[in-house]
């Protein structure tokens, strides 16, 4: 080896050291700053291309899109959209407010120059429901008010005096004619504004018996709203007219009210503490009560609370340094959006797809919502299906709901209809599903052993067709379509596989049954181009089977004894000539199948999964195969040459088990399935990832974040 060769062996050995360094780092991050782990996961990829960096990569790829945007010399204190969503404003210690427009793309891009006036540090701000007026308090004791007819070149207005310590929330009423300051002095300051835009000051509202954190109108404008470090959110009613009246003093907290929000509809209060919960008052009575128990969680104060527009989550920011997402109907949390310090204040923007938070480390955070995560089913997600058109993905959840996504966009996903249940008369539905290859009809297996068919021609309206398909006594493990679709198969607990004719979905009729000797069969599928079924099941065994007359179905040769213990998932690669088995034995076998009578074993299994392989795929290329480990991982090797594999990629590291993964039809994306009732949906193009981090990077990790992160690495960034 000559020394050039010597120097660049010694070059990639250092760079790919870098490289699983930067990838370890952003690993630690993504629990802890999203904008920062893309970024690190970049630049590990681009130092070298290691299976570590490449994981790191797409991982930090399946986050909620975030935009770091900056300005703040000192902690962005509040944050708020304006009411068409258009527009977001913050404020900060630096006495500044900054705005932003949330239409701009890729990225919210900065409207004007920061707005100044304030000589002391803010915490409020807040728009006028016209949009035309923003207000901004904080320790000077004054509120500040901007015309915002340009907001490009905002005009100063007068300065509302009153309070006599510091001011830290604001709320204009829903109609504009009131505004509303809260104060370290104990009350609730309000002005109200005359038909030239003027603000007079109204008599103050008394009450609380120290600092008033947090104020908020209700909907509809008739009451106000005041949580307070005396531990109480007091209410007072308001008429046209007249004083505002007391309505109510809400108690329950063990510490400070930091934050209050009402619903969309007016129904819910919610309220913050310094005690780590949220709690939820139920105003829709002659007397506010509390609904249910306080919903725990964070691990520190709650400083802000905020319904999404359609009322069925609540976001919740916390000095726990993280931002949660909480479905209201389960009250579980849904989504958990880290950040490097302490949340001060969240807003949601248009339809609850974008949410943005302020936070101490001077950094306010533009996030699109969900990302590339399902949610909603509250149980375990068996299947996951892409269509022909790659455009819709169906899942089906432990729950006994079926749901369809429109996943046009991995990175928005969206529900195309609400989840599809069975009448409660009928058996539920067993989280089983199989889509004919032209997606334009869904088998639906039950816990009773029955298949329901559904029209998908229009799929944002599903319509059931035809009777259940019948024969079967227990739960349907599997359901599978030959490749023209006119065939179907399906087994499961009864240890039977069964075969049906739905060339007319309407009038589907029974074909053959194929008995089985007591183990339950828990996959199946067909050759993609031979008259060819193959199962697997509870006893390791896979077993070809000759389906050319579908009515006298034969096996093509001895069963396979595939795993030692359960033989979970079956799958033919796409030109049929070799087939993989996931098992509980934690591998992936691959047999060739060039003499379908005599398959042969390839000497490589693929290893990576510390527990079951529970569910394995081909790339609709065939050089790539995936698998759901139910240790929280999903693994990608490189398939080109079977005699060979190598790992690609491992995903996930969850601490919930996936149980299925699914392709795309382009090969770009897939789908997996989880035991806490998510999807998760990775891009699996680094190059596409790439050009996706850089283009929502917003602020790019310093000199100093890299190097306390990674200590000794030259500082690279990647965007």
């Amino acid at each position: 080896m000559d020394a050039n060769t010597q120097r660049r062996a010694a070059v990639a050995q250092r760079n790919e050291a870098y490289s699983r360094l930067l990838a370890s780092r952003a690993d630690w991050l993504r629990t802890r700053d999203t904008a920062l782990a893309r970024q690190l996961a970049l630049a590990a990829y681009r130092v070298a291309p290691t299976v570590e960096a490449r994981s790191s990569l797409l991982d930090a790829a399946a986050t909620p899109t975030v935009t770091r945007l900056t300005g703040f010399t000192g902690p962005a204190q509040a944050v708020t959209f304006s009411p068409d969503r258009r527009l977001f404003a913050a404020a900060g210690d630096d006495g500044r407010v900054r705005l932003w427009d949330a239409t701009a793309t890729p990225a919210p891009a900065a409207v004007g120059e920061p707005l100044a006036g304030p000589d002391a540090s803010l915490f409020a701000v807040t728009f006028s429901r016209d949009f035309r007026l923003l207000a901004a308090a904080g320790a000077d004791k004054q509120v500040h008010l901007w015309r915002l007819d340009d907001p490009a070149h905002p005009r100063r207005l007068q300065t509302l005096p009153g309070p006599t310590s510091t001011v830290y929330s604001l709320a204009f009423s829903p109609d504009g004619h009131v505004l509303a300051a809260g104060s370290a002095d104990r009350k609730v300051w309000l002005w109200t504004s005359d038909t030239r835009g003027s603000h007079r000051p109204a008599s103050p509202l008394a009450g609380p018996g120290d600092a008033v954190q947090a104020v908020a109108f209700s909907p509809d404008g008739k009451l106000l709203a005041a949580g307070s470090a005396d531990r109480t959110v007091r209410l007072w009613a308001l008429t046209d007219g007249q004083a505002p009246t007391p309505a109510g003093t809400l108690r329950g907290h063990g510490g400070k009210v930091l934050a209050v929000a009402f619903s969309p509809n007016g129904a819910l209060l919610a309220s913050g503490s310094s005690d780590n919960t949220v709690r939820l008052w139920d105003l829709r009575g002659r007397q506010p009560v509390p609904q249910g128990p306080p919903i725990a969680g964070p691990s520190s104060w709650v400083n802000a609370v905020a319904f999404s527009p359609d009322g069925n989550n609540l976001a919740v920011g916390s000095s726990d340094k993280n931002l949660t997402l909480v479905r209201l109907a389960t009250r579980r949390v849904i989504q958990t959006l880290p950040h490097s310090a302490p949340v001060t204040a969240l807003a949601f923007g248009a339809g609850g797809r974008t949410l943005v938070s302020s936070s101490t480390d001077g950094f306010v955070r533009h996030w699109a919502l969900p990302g590339p995560l399902l949610a909603g089913a509250t149980g375990s997600i068996f299947a996951a299906t892409f269509s022909q058109s790659g455009g819709i993905l169906v899942t089906a959840s432990r729950d006994e709901t079926i749901q369809l996504w429109h996943v046009a966009d991995p990175r928005q996903p969206t529900p195309l209809t609400g989840p599809i249940r069975r009448p409660c008369s009928a058996d539920g539905y067993a989280g089983t599903i199989g889509l004919r290859p032209d997606g334009r009809l869904l088998a639906v297996g039950s816990r009773a052993g029955d298949v329901e068919l559904w029209d998908l021609t229009r799929p944002e309206h599903p319509n059931r067709i035809g009777p259940p398909l019948v024969g079967a006594t227990a739960l349907i493990e599997t359901i599978t379509f030959n490749r023209d679709g006119s065939l179907l198969a399906g087994a499961g607990d009864d240890g039977n596989t069964y075969l049906w004719n739905v060339t007319r979905p309407d009038s589907p009729q029974p074909v053959a049954t194929i008995r089985g000797d007591g183990a339950l069969v828990l996959s199946a599928a067909f050759h993609p181009r031979l008259p060819l079924l193959v199962t697997a099941d509870t006893k390791g065994r896979v077993q070809l089977l000759d389906v050319a007359t579908p009515t006298s179905p034969r096996p093509l040769s001895t069963p396979l004894q595939a795993s030692t213990g359960y033989a979970y998932s079956v799958a033919f690669s796409p030109d049929g000539h070799n087939l993989a088995v996931g098992g509980a034995d934690k591998r992936v076998r691959l047999w060739a199948l060039d003499d379908t009578g005599h398959p042969q074993a390839l000497p490589q299994p693929l290893l990576g999964p510390t527990s079951y392989a529970y569910w394995v795929t081909f790339a609709p290329d065939g050089a790539t195969i995936a698998a759901a480990s139910t240790d929280g991982t999903v693994w990608l090797w490189d398939a080109s040459n079977p005699d060979r594999p190598a790992v690609v990629a491992s995903l996930g590291h969850s601490d919930e088990a996936f149980y299925v993964v699914g392709f795309s039809p382009d090969g770009h994306t897939i789908a997996a399935g989880s035991a806490d009732g998510t999807a998760q949906i990775w891009e699996t193009d680094p190059h596409q990832v790439t050009a996706g981090i850089c283009a929502m990077v917003g602020t790019p990790i310093t000199g100093e974040e890299w190097a306390q992160y990674v200590p000794g690495v030259p500082y690279k960034p990647a965007c």
